[in-house]
């Protein structure tokens, strides 16, 4: 199957910048990388302008240039009107979020903004490993393990 059919008139979406899926037109999908993959597979989410989107790890197989510009598009999504859910493990891009629902085991640990939840006590419950929580100098914050 060509790329071209998997869009189905969504090409208003192939020029953003977050999915960078233009240059992809005319390719088989078999031809593609993991992160081309995952790029197709957003844009087509947002194509249809969904009212919710539902997310699990989006930023897999992606470079930190196409995640930042993923984060980015999600965000003006969520600001027109879409609701964004992304499921995760990078911790570094769940500091971004407006709400984070830390789970461990099926249960809810911990549910709030970042700096509420993402503290030492509450990963390290779900993780069973030690991390430190630290907050830079421009307000954000870092989780290192």
């Amino acid at each position: 199957m060509l790329i071209n059919n998997l869009f189905a008139g969504a090409t208003h979406l192939m020029n953003g910048v977050a999915t960078d899926t233009q240059a992809l037109a005319g390719r088989r999908v078999g031809e593609l990388s993991g992160g081309e993959r995952q790029r197709v597979a957003v844009a087509r989410a947002l194509a249809v302008r969904p009212k919710v989107l539902l997310l699990d790890e989006p930023t897999n197989h992606l470079d930190l240039d196409h995640q930042t510009h993923l984060w980015q598009t999600l965000r003006q999504a969520a600001a027109g009107g879409t609701a964004v859910l992304a499921v995760m493990h990078d911790l570094g891009w769940a500091t971004r979020a407006d709400r984070v629902v830390l789970l461990a085991a099926g249960r809810i640990v911990a549910s709030g903004t970042p700096s509420e939840v993402l503290r030492s006590e509450h990963l390290q419950a779900c993780f069973r490993t030690r991390f430190e929580v630290v907050q830079a100098p421009s307000g954000r914050l870092a989780v290192l393990p």
